[in-house]
């Protein structure tokens, strides 16, 4: 049984998925969909209002304010058939049908901006910087922070 589950997400992923656009994605390239600017939008303030609420946590911080780029966007793709490209359709519990989605694609953090009350402690200030440089995988370079006073 496991066997035949692991063959059939394999044959899943060399086939391929294509996804009709519902309005709000559109289409990249056969079984890739890309989120709308509303869902892209809504993804960065998730990630700056979790890094506002992580940096107030560390001891020094304080009047946090966070800005996030981002570079690309949020995609999905989906599985198919193979043959005439359909949506493979699965089920749950419920009886609800919905398309198979293999993977998301999230879009890359391309810098930060953080203005915050560090207590001008330049190791502190170093500190968020090598973190969020961690969390991220950007440089340096691409992250500031600055005191608010």
């Amino acid at each position: 049984m496991i066997f035949c589950g692991v063959l059939v997400g394999a044959l899943l992923i060399v086939f391929g998925a294509t996804r009709d656009s519902g309005g709000e994605k559109t289409d990249l390239d056969e079984g890739t969909t890309k989120y709308s600017s509303e869902e892209l939008e809504s993804y960065t303030d998730s990630i700056e209002a979790k890094l506002k609420e992580h940096l107030e946590k560390i001891g020094g911080v304080s009047d946090v304010s966070v800005i996030v780029t981002i570079e690309g966007t949020n995609e999905a793709v989906y599985a198919t058939d193979g043959s005439n490209k359909d949506y493979v359709i699965v089920k749950d519990s419920s009886g609800n049908e919905s398309a198979l989605m293999l993977m998301e694609i999230n879009a890359n953090v391309r810098g930060i901006a953080v203005v915050c009350n560090y207590e001008n402690n330049e190791l502190l200030k170093q500190k968020i910087i090598e973190m969020l440089s961690s969390l991220f995988n950007i440089g340096a370079n691409r992250i500031s922070v600055m005191s608010s006073c």
